[in-house]
């Protein structure tokens, strides 16, 4: 009973502390936009970087299919025909190529692939590691 007693004897206005309670509140508030603001600008790092990332590919993927559009044949050229004319079968003479031929054009892809995969492993270990140098990634020849 007595701690009834005390709590009578002892008022306090009930809304006293709102100003403690207001600054607490608005340092908590503080903080979270701090730390939202700071979640948010690594999401745009983020975002940027795997946007680069996806230009690289997608322009080399395009320069790849120009490259091989400009180099091969085009199937569909010999089927159009203008209007009003038949077309006419055309007799081609497949030649073989030599072994000579063969074998140079072997070695050619296996360098250039060789390269391609060196260049590709020295990207990978740069982007790993941004302040690497292209001397630290290279492998001895």
């Amino acid at each position: 009973m007595s701690a009834i007693l005390t709590k009578i004897l002892n008022f306090t206005e009930p809304f006293a502390d709102t100003n403690a309670r207001k600054e607490s509140l608005a340092s908590t508030a503080d903080a979270l936009k701090e730390s939202l603001d700071s979640k948010l600008e690594s999401l745009r790092t983020d975002a940027t970087h795997a946007g680069k990332t996806a230009l690289i590919i997608g322009g080399s993927v395009l320069a790849v299919y120009l490259l091989l559009e400009a180099i091969l044949p085009d199937e569909d050229a010999d089927d159009e025909t203008p209007k009003g004319k038949k077309k006419r079968p055309i007799m081609v003479e497949k030649q073989e190529s030599s072994v000579i031929t063969k074998a140079v054009a072997g070695y050619a892809v296996s360098f250039l692939l060789g390269l391609a995969k060196q260049k590709l492993s020295d990207y990978l270990a740069t982007h790993d590691q941004p302040h690497a140098t292209q001397e630290d990634t290279s492998s001895p020849a």
